[in-house]
Parts: C-alpha cells; sequence; structure tokens
C-alpha cells in the first residue's frame, strides 16, 4: 500500500524484482546512497533491507500468478503509487517498470529483452516484451546497459538517439573470507572439490552437461545457488542419475550473504549455451561474484566471458572451452583449475580490484549529469 509522502526525493527506483536477490539493483541504490541522494525505491521485495537509509514501498503480487498478471498488478500499483510521490528522476531497473516512467527516464536494458534465452520457446511471449520494449524505449532519455555488446545491439535495433551508459554487473567490493560455509552447510567431505554455480535456473545455463561431466568423476561436488523454472527438471534429472549426494540445490541466497558462500566454493561455472541472441552477449553478475571470491571460472567460449578471462592485462583467470559443452572438455578444464589452482588465484587477486561496482560510482554520477536529465 502506498502511503502519501511529501518529502522530495531525487531518484525513484523501480524494480520488478525482489532486491535481496537482486544484486545489480541492491549495488545501484548504495551507489546513490553513496552518491548523497536521496532515494525512493518502489519493488517486490517484502521488507525494507535498507533501514532507514531509503524509503520502500513494496507491491505485493501473488506468486502463483502467471508472470503477465503479476506485472499487470505491479503496474498498476506503481502507477498509484507515483501519484503520490514528488521525484526527480524515475530509474526503470528492468523492462517491467518502464512503462510506468515519465519525464526524465533512465532505463536500465539490463537484457537483451527483444530475445531472452528464457522465451526462445515462447515465440507469442518474446513478441510481446519486444512489442513492449519498442514503445516505451523511445522516451527514455537515457539508456544503460551492461556491455558494449548489448549497447550496439540497442542502438542498433530501435534507432536511438538517446545517450547509451554501461554499467556492468560488478559486485560491491568486500574482502576475500576464509570460509568453509558450503561444507559446513551440506555437510560436504573435506576432500571435495566444490563446483559452484549460482544464478537463476533456466535452460542454457550449463547445469546438466556439467552434472554429465562428473557424474563419473567422485572428487567434484556440484551445488546450486538459485531458483527458477528449470529447477524441477534438474532435481529429476539428478533423481534419475542417482547423484542427490553430490548435486546440491541450496535455493536463493540473500545478497548481503551470497559472498561468504561463494568464497567456500573452489571452481564457479559459467558454462552458458548460446541458445539465445542475449546468452551470446551474456555477461552475467555470477562471473565477476567468483572474481571477487577468488575462485577461477570455467566458461563456455562466447565473446564477452572470453573477453574477461582471457583479456591480456589479466592472464588467464580460468579456462574457456567450447560452447557445446562436451564431456571431456569440461572434465579437462576443471582438471586443469585444480592443478593450477595457485597460478589462477594469482591472476585473479592481482584482477579483481578491476571488476568491482565501485569503480563504476563516476559513470552514475555523470549518468545523473546527463544534460538530457537536467534540462529545464
Amino acid at each position: 500500500m502506498c502511503i502519501f509522502n511529501i518529502m522530495k526525493y531525487d531518484i525513484c527506483v523501480v524494480s520488478f524484482s525482489d532486491i535481496r536477490f537482486d544484486g545489480r539493483t541492491k549495488n545501484l541504490i548504495d551507489a546513490l546512497l553513496y552518491l548523497e541522494k536521496k532515494v525512493i525505491v518502489i519493488s517486490l521485495t517484502p521488507i525494507n533491507i535498507f533501514d532507514d537509509a531509503v524509503t520502500h514501498i513494496t507491491i505485493k503480487t501473488s506468486l502463483q500468478r502467471r508472470v503477465l498478471f503479476r506485472w499487470i498488478a505491479f503496474y498498476n500499483e506503481v502507477k498509484k503509487c507515483l501519484k503520490h510521490i514528488d521525484y526527480q528522476i524515475y530509474w526503470a531497473s528492468d523492462l517491467y517498470s518502464l512503462p510506468n516512467g515519465r519525464d526524465k527516464l533512465i532505463y536500465d536494458s539490463r537484457e537483451i529483452y527483444s530475445a531472452l534465452s528464457s522465451l526462445h520457446n515462447s515465440s507469442f511471449r518474446q513478441k510481446v516484451l519486444t512489442a513492449i520494449e519498442k514503445k516505451y524505449i523511445q522516451k527514455t532519455n537515457v539508456i544503460i546497459t551492461s556491455g558494449t555488446r548489448d549497447s550496439n545491439y540497442i542502438k542498433n535495433k530501435y534507432q536511438l538517439k538517446s545517450p547509451i551508459y554501461e554499467i556492468y554487473n560488478y559486485p560491491l567490493y568486500q574482502e576475500h573470507i576464509n570460509s568453509n560455509t558450503i561444507k559446513q552447510q551440506l555437510n560436504i567431505a573435506e576432500n571435495k572439490i566444490i563446483l559452484l554455480y549460482q544464478g537463476v535456473l533456466l535452460q542454457g545455463r550449463g547445469i546438466i552437461p556439467i552434472i554429465d561431466a562428473i557424474k563419473e568423476h567422485s572428487q567434484y561436488v556440484l551445488v546450486i545457488l538459485g531458483e527458477g523454472g528449470y529447477k524441477d527438471t534438474l532435481k529429476n534429472y539428478v533423481d534419475v542419475l542417482n547423484m542427490k549426494d553430490r548435486v546440491h540445490f541450496v535455493g536463493n541466497i540473500e545478497y548481503k550473504e551470497l559472498h561468504q558462500w561463494t568464497c567456500s566454493a573452489d571452481i564457479g561455472l559459467c558454462n552458458i549455451e548460446p541458445i539465445s541472441y542475449s546468452y551470446q552477449l551474456a555477461l552475467p553478475n555470477k562471473l565477476f561474484e567468483y572474481i571477487l571470491a577468488e575462485l577461477p571460472v570455467i566458461a563456455t567460449d562466447l565473446p564477452a566471458l572470453r573477453d574477461i578471462l582471457y583479456k591480456k592485462e589479466n592472464n588467464h583467470l580460468g579456462i574457456i572451452i567450447p560452447a557445446d559443452n562436451k564431456q571431456n572438455d569440461i572434465i579437462n578444464a576443471l582438471n586443469n583449475l585444480v592443478l593450477s589452482k595457485n597460478y589462477y588465484k594469482e591472476n585473479i587477486r592481482n584482477a579483481k580490484h578491476n571488476y568491482t561496482y565501485q569503480q563504476q560510482y563516476h559513470l552514475i554520477k555523470d549518468i545523473l549529469s546527463a544534460p538530457e536529465l537536467n534540462s529545464a
């Protein structure tokens, strides 16, 4: 429920997400607070995770309803709330928040919404999302993407004149933690090697190829942090292979606790399959969370992933394998990462400071100072 509030805000951030598990939006809000902005947030988050620093309005929708109906309910409630909020800039944290925007509008196109991997088998739903973006993106003053390739795609597809900035999915810097959380919480033997996948569970995330690859290699245990529509399929697959003792589904971990879980793994997994154009350009936050936690990474040979892991200045932060995720390629890469653990960790320690969200605070300041947002 929205309550009339006479305070004036610099930024109204709207997100069709639960920010407890949405690192991109959470880090943005922390940055805005660092820049001493008065912020009001409207999201699905059931509790105020920012204490008194941020005014937070929760929009409650039923999880049992289809996403389309949840979004319509969200749109209508946000529309009501905005009538009672005095703010200067509207920051749409995703496509679902974009239609509510008005003057001085920033749109965070965090995904290639016109080519989502989750909708590669649903052309109708994909067309609906594309139509929404095409209609409302034209009224944006500033657009943000999570990488240069995404920017080029968006600009060319919609022939936009609005300035486009890149804010990468970097995590806020935290010191490395000598953590044993995963083995303690899941009762895993100390001699096991923990492979970590964190993120939404969807088709094309390379999880089944990992399971297939390690089934005959008992030293490896796969730990999965996250939820998603593909979870039941994955759990059934694990049951059929009788691997419940070596594949663990933990569920969502609040972002503020994620780092200690990540630090307690041995290898980070980013085995994205190029089943959609969105995935072909993928540069997910999990990659940088692994790097911050000093985990060597195994990733598929996609351009943006290669740019980071094999960047000349970094040496190697992990191993790139072919995008078809063959079992032999996966196992060889895992074995090499284990054998050369110290080499990769040293490279990561030298590079990780370049991939923290604090390195982008100046970009956010530049965005907020853009002429398109400050004209009379």
